[in-house]
């Protein structure tokens, strides 16, 4: 997974400028830089009056453009974040008061975990946004890694379930992947579909 991450995030910088993205790859590898960039570029083209904001991780960030429900939807991915690392860009969300936002973030925690603090603060988003009228909704994990650990993968998947409520969003366990974990084309066809299977009515 990080070797494919890696290329996907060249690519992006050879766009954007190559400085911009440091990677340093190993057993807890971690993007130095682009957390803070990209969570900076997203608070800066977020417009207002939006139906769908999706935040989440990798599989969001690299998502091709799309229209869910006939309703723009906007990108808020940031690859390699963890539910933590998502804590500022859900506060300007929280500001923007989109018709609905979409979570689907997590499998880095079971990479890296770094406690479960999140758990309140996700918690405490969603209390937030059902008071300013927003609807949450919270997509499952994806399969578990090779590198994964089965315990602590049940427990954030078991948290982030019960945060959601009804409003729960099922990851496509059989999506087509380049590594297992990321998406391919066809891949994100069927995440797609089940992003708007559960918020279109």
């Amino acid at each position: 997974m990080a070797v494919v991450l890696a290329l996907l995030l060249f690519a992006l910088g050879a766009v954007g400028g190559a400085s911009l993205v440091t990677m340093r790859m190993g057993p807890q590898w971690r993007i130095v830089g682009h957390i803070d960039l990209r969570s900076r570029a997203i608070k800066s083209r977020l417009p207002e009056n939006l139906d769908i904001i999706i935040v989440g991780d990798s599989i969001v960030e690299f998502a091709p453009f799309f229209r869910v429900c006939g309703r723009d939807t906007f990108n808020s991915g940031v690859a390699g974040a963890r539910i933590s690392d998502l804590s500022g860009i859900m506060a300007f969300v929280e500001a923007i008061h989109p018709k609905t936002v979409v979570f689907s973030a997590g499998i880095n925690d079971v990479l890296r975990p770094s406690g479960d603090e999140w758990i309140e603060t996700l918690r405490d988003w969603k209390n937030r946004l059902s008071n300013a009228g927003v609807e949450l909704w919270i997509m499952d994990l994806p399969p578990l890694p090779e590198k994964g650990d089965k315990n602590v993968y049940e427990f954030i998947n078991s948290a982030l379930m019960s945060t959601s409520g009804r409003n729960v969003i099922k990851f496509p366990a059989s999506a087509d992947t380049v590594d297992g974990l990321h998406l391919t084309r066809l891949g994100y066809k069927s995440w797609i579909e089940s992003i708007a299977q559960a918020i279109c009515r």
